[in-house]
């Protein structure tokens, strides 16, 4: 949960930099996040970025797992996954992306996480258009793939992958897997 706050905006490098000063102080604990003094844990995560913003937010979901389930992730994975989506949406500075990753990854729930990564591959391999909504993108792949966790987070996973290594901003289109049905003007 914490790793799906620390990552907005920033790459997973910097945010594991942050998770391993979060341990080495002990700290990466809802709990202790939210007993923490706020100037502690905005050094503590300085290298995720947003390090006045970041802290804010790991508070606001800490403190609401404290007051609404003893801090309990169980107890939330328990929940309906619309249920569930929609009181982390509630949480502040937790958006449709973050909220999906925490379902996904933190609660096991079957959802599939839209990203600037699926964004960027799929507009050029000619599926989408970027502007569509976060829900229409989400609609998509979930109609045209296999519902379970697994399956997303693995798909997710390598969308990633692939999207750090070749479909970057600016693409290493030459050795791409994909150029064939890609429709990016640079290949």
């Amino acid at each position: 949960m914490v790793g799906a706050i620390l990552t907005q905006g920033t790459s997973w490098s910097n945010v594991e930099k942050a998770i391993d000063s979060l341990k080495s102080a002990n700290a990466l604990d809802l709990e202790i996040i939210n007993e923490m003094p706020r100037d502690h844990l905005s050094q503590l995560i300085y290298s995720a970025g947003f390090h006045n913003v970041k802290p804010d937010r790991l508070k606001s979901l800490s403190s609401y797992l404290m007051a609404n389930f003893d801090g309990k992730i169980e107890a939330l994975k328990r929940l309906p996954t619309g249920t569930a989506r929609s009181q982390l949406l509630a949480i502040d500075g937790i958006g449709p992306e973050t909220a999906d990753a925490i379902l996904l990854y933190a609660l096991g729930k079957s959802v599939f996480i839209v990203d600037t990564y699926t964004k960027r591959l799929f507009t050029r391999l000619g599926y989408a258009v970027e502007q569509d909504s976060y829900d229409s993108w989400q609609a998509f792949f979930v109609s045209q793939m296999h519902k379970t966790t697994y399956t997303f987070q693995q798909y997710h996973a390598l969308i990633v992958e692939h999207s750090k290594a070749r479909c970057k901003s600016k693409p290493i289109c030459n050795s791409c897997p994909l150029a064939s049905h890609c429709t990016f003007p640079s290949k």
